[in-house]
């Protein structure tokens, strides 16, 4: 029986704004929504979107989010659709429609020029 789990991975060394706490986890002011490919797990380019205001933030600084937040499970022969439910959502529009995401200052620390 094969599983996959839908999951996000972002390590990304930040220091808070506001506590100067520095962990390998995204600022939630470095994005307002974030989109997710199922690609890898699925077979399919199947994009699914959620806004940083709405899902937990690390208990150790309230600035930071976490490296992982789980989409949905998949399990072979019992479950191969993924069910996506709140704080993610089937498209741009309706998680733009239902959280009204702040609007983020570009911060060109997180330009890859590469």
């Amino acid at each position: 029986m094969g599983i996959s789990i839908l999951e996000t991975h972002q390590p990304s060394k930040r220091k808070g704004i506001i506590t100067n706490i520095e962990q390998a986890a995204p600022l939630i002011y470095d994005f307002n929504i974030m989109c997710v490919d199922l690609f890898l797990r699925t077979r399919k380019h199947e994009f699914v979107f959620m806004c940083s205001e709405e899902i937990s933030h690390s208990p150790t600084s309230p600035e930071h989010l976490y490296q992982n937040y789980t989409i949905d499970i998949l399990v072979k022969e019992l479950k191969e659709t993924p069910v996506i439910q709140r704080p993610w959502y089937r498209t741009l529009e309706e998680c733009i429609k239902i959280t009204n995401p702040s609007f983020r200052k570009l911060d060109k620390t997180q330009i890859d020029n590469r």
